[in-house]
């Protein structure tokens, strides 16, 4: 059994205590070191250029003026250096609405923004945030089953071609449109893709990003998982490719092969009946494995 303080030694003990208790209550609290003028006053102008642009990205979207064709909006609206500030607003998303915060982010990068350092779980966590695609109108459940009813039942009457003639220019039209609206999401893509060129392992954590976000919205995946593969056999043979790398690699993949739609991909009006071809936007699990044993092989 451990014996109890004396009372001398408690006595004793109290003063040292105490002093030790007023030296941490008075310690100073620590604060941030003040900012400079000019980080203050690229802040302020990046936050007003980033309110500009949600009133720019809306009215586009209703229609009420075209969109831009590239990131130029630095040009009509100059800010203050450092790009630091401009950096930092591209990791956080702008605004509620993906359309929005795809245009708004898609134009921050006109400044020339420098990214923070990012280490990989940020990164990875950073390019979650990345806006969603716009759905893909032909994707829509409800389309897809009465265009296999209607092409199933064969001839149509003429009444029915027609009205089904019309159908399919409207969907071609809101497919259009769909597709306008992703070109902000589509080419902020673009733009961190160069930003880390030189970096495989994390193209290749884009790459699958692009193609969840895609198949998610019910557009093809075709194209971006050829460029993937391609990725893959180049990073096969990478030696600076670690096995850290391959690992988170094959598990983001393995994270996507639940995601599947199905979308119209095309129809018309062939002999008095409706022909149709439907594809699909998905991982499949024979896709991963093969991507695992490439990686493999270059270990």
């Amino acid at each position: 059994m451990i014996a109890p303080l004396s009372m001398r030694m408690l006595v004793c003990a109290l003063p040292a205590t105490a002093a030790l208790l007023a030296a941490q209550t008075s310690r100073p609290e620590r604060t941030a070191p003040p900012r400079s003028p000019a980080v203050e006053s690229a802040t302020h102008d990046v936050l007003d250029a980033v309110r500009a642009l949600r009133v720019e990205a809306r009215a586009v979207a209703a229609g009420e003026q075209p969109p831009r064709s590239r990131a130029d909006f630095a040009e009509s609206f100059p800010i203050t250096s450092p790009r630091e500030a401009a950096g930092g607003k591209l990791l956080l998303r702008a605004d509620r609405d993906p359309y929005v915060d795809a245009y708004v982010r898609w134009q921050l990068t006109s400044y020339e923004p420098l990214l923070p350092e990012l280490i990989d779980p940020a990164f990875a966590r950073w390019i979650a945030t990345l806006p969603e695609y716009a759905d893909n109108p032909r994707a829509d459940e409800r389309l897809v089953r009465e265009m296999m009813t209607i092409a199933q039942a064969g001839a149509l009457s003429e009444s029915d071609q027609a009205e089904i003639s019309e159908r399919l220019e409207t969907l071609a039209a809101r497919t259009s449109d769909a597709r306008r609206l992703n070109e902000p999401a589509r080419q902020l893509r673009e733009w961190i893709e160069k930003q880390v060129e030189g970096d495989r392992a994390r193209r290749l954590l884009l790459a699958l990003e692009q193609v969840a976000s895609l198949a998610d919205s019910g557009w093809s995946v075709r194209e971006i998982k050829g460029d993937v593969e391609r990725l893959i056999e180049a990073s096969a043979r990478d030696e600076s490719f670690t096995a850290d790398d391959r690992r988170r690699v094959v598990e983001r993949a393995g994270e996507l092969i639940s995601i599947q739609r199905l979308f119209l991909a095309s129809a018309r009006i062939d002999g008095g009946a409706l022909s149709v071809e439907f594809d699909d936007a998905a991982i499949y699990d024979f896709e991963v494995r093969r991507w695992a044993r490439l990686l493999e092989e270059g270990d």
